[in-house]
């Protein structure tokens, strides 16, 4: 089979179509482009009404799309671009973080007290595995004769 051979014009005038081809808008989307394209006006909707309705709306105006759909192309939006309003899931994520671990009580038999560093792990020997960075971890010791797993006693001293 022969190998085909293009001239200089001929790639020439290939550029010069396809960039004239690339100025000219596009014509045809996607229903997740068409959202795209939509989306301030999208978003100014659900800021009004819920994400069932503004899918609603768009199907009676000849773009048929699922709520779930919709929403899932405005965050995937939002993701991406880092607007609006920070959907649920991630909402979750941060309280999760922003979360503090209870504060540890411990007791030593005669008063109770509470400790906010991170409690001492120990092994049946109540040998230290693991410590905290706090000075106050260091005078936490367990117990296990007197306390059940997982509480702590402290030294009255504190």
């Amino acid at each position: 089979m022969a190998e085909t051979i293009y001239s200089l014009e001929q790639i020439s005038d290939w550029q010069s179509a396809l960039m004239d081809f690339a100025k000219t808008p596009r014509t045809r989307f996607s229903k997740k482009q068409a959202v795209v394209a939509m989306i301030d006006e999208i978003e100014a909707a659900l800021e009004a009404h819920p994400y069932e309705q503004v899918a609603e709306k768009l199907k009676v105006l000849g773009l048929d799309i699922a709520p779930g759909s919709l929403k899932q192309y405005v965050n995937a939006y939002r993701r991406e671009h880092g607007t609006g309003p920070v959907p649920t899931s991630a909402k979750r994520s941060r309280k999760k973080a922003k979360k503090k671990k209870p504060e540890t009580k411990a007791s030593n038999g005669v008063g109770r007290s509470a400790v906010s560093v991170a409690a001492r792990r120990t092994s049946q020997d109540g040998e230290a595995l693991e410590t905290s960075n706090s000075s106050v971890a260091s005078r936490v010791r367990k117990a296990p004769d007197r306390t059940p797993d997982g509480f702590l006693e402290i030294a009255e001293d504190l």
